[in-house]
């Protein structure tokens, strides 16, 4: 470091990471500044992972003694290696993504066990691990986010044994039980759950409601079974951010309005997703309650109309991703609001909605400047 031009680590720094890996084969000294640890603190990998093997992938972790966030979703093999060299030598750890890698074991996990500030782990559709993998983790580290998302194996068994969770997802876990969802309701610290509805019972679910006191996202997949007595009950809650139901098909005018009869200010997230009583005067009171709104889920919320869908553009102006999938009665007169009303629009799904012509989608994406993703009757991106 004597020798080192003093003007090299203050040039790297403006550097995106691949570049900083390239100039490093210019000279040692080059080599020396590139690899400064902290420089190499939050790490994308997934789009490189084809190109780089087990030893390239440990050789570069080996050098990240402050490395604080990592993503390595899709590893195609079991991760023993990489995920051990994490544990030896990157105690700073806190934020790991290994969602999608289908070959992640026991073993692998267990590595981890020595990332003792590591506070956010994304499992997604790692079919192979199971509730007895997990173990040492929930005994070991100070995990609040826990994101278990089609991880088909496991049963839940092991998810309360995690003190500290404040998020956690299990959509999409058939094998979890009403025992788990008891479980979790007793002392709860959770501000965000993700259910499975499938098999769910609603005095189960009302009752975790009940008890987490400190809610703020919900979102509940498949719940067929569930009736307007949820919404009552979340009716309690005004200081939810996000709501989300998927297959609400006992759900009517009664709940909905409930729930949105009250000011939500602090809601910004709503989804309805395939309930088909969501109706038009729903609708409009959600748009009054719900001024904040980031993001609306609407697909296959058949019987909406251009009057109700016009409301929420006229007084949610910050708006930015809609999706309108499978409304019938849709058609350009409520589109034509969008310009005037809701400047940050960056994602408009209008897929099987017949009476909206390309011709209306074209002049939103000259209007936005093409900052924006639109999906039209077939589904394709404009």
């Amino acid at each position: 470091m004597a020798n080192m031009e003093p003007a090299l680590p203050v040039v790297f720094a403006f550097l995106p990471l691949p570049v900083l890996a390239h100039v490093a084969r210019v000279s040692s000294q080059w080599r020396t500044v590139a690899y400064l640890p902290h420089f190499w603190c939050y790490l994308t990998l997934e789009p490189f992972l084809k190109n780089m093997d087990e030893v390239a992938v440990t050789s570069l972790l080996r050098r990240c003694s402050q490395l604080q966030a990592l993503s390595l979703r899709g590893l195609d093999d079991t991760g023993d290696a990489i995920l051990s060299c994490l544990g030896a030598h990157c105690p700073e750890l806190q934020v790991l993504d290994l969602s999608f890698s289908y070959n992640l074991n026991g073993s692998s996990l267990s590595s981890l066990a020595s990332c003792s500030r590591l506070r956010l782990l994304q499992l997604e559709g790692c079919e192979n691990v199971t509730d007895e993998d997990l173990l040492p983790l929930a005994a070991s580290l100070p995990i609040a986010h826990l994101n278990l998302s089609h991880c088909t194996l496991v049963t839940g068994a092991s998810i309360p044994l995690f003190p500290r969770l404040v998020h956690l997802n299990i959509d999409g876990c058939p094998k979890t039980n009403q025992g788990l969802i008891s479980r979790l309701a007793q002392g709860s610290m959770l501000k965000s759950i993700f259910l499975d509805g499938e098999g769910l019972s609603e005095a189960s679910l009302i009752a975790l409601i009940d008890r987490c006191d400190r809610l703020e996202d919900l979102s509940v997949s498949f719940c067929e079974t569930l009736s307007n007595a949820v919404l009552r009950k979340l009716s309690d809650r005004p200081c939810l951010r996000s709501i989300r139901f998927k297959k609400g098909l006992n759900f009517d005018d009664e709940g909905f309005i409930c729930f949105f009869s009250i000011p939500r200010p602090s809601l910004i997230a709503v989804g309805f997703s395939e309930c088909h009583k969501f109706s038009d005067a729903a609708c409009e009171l959600m748009a009054s309650s719900c001024p904040n709104l980031e993001k609306v889920d609407l697909d296959w919320c058949w019987d909406l109309h251009d009057l109700s869908i016009s409301e929420v553009f006229r007084r949610c102006p910050n708006l930015q991703h809609i999706n309108l999938t499978g409304i019938k009665f849709l058609s350009d007169d409520a589109l034509r609001l969008l310009p005037d009303h809701c400047p940050r629009v960056r994602l408009l799904n209008v897929t099987q909605c017949d009476s909206v012509d390309d011709s209306r989608l074209y002049a939103l994406m000259r209007h936005y400047e093409s900052q924006i993703e639109i999906r039209n009757y077939y589904g394709e991106v404009l």
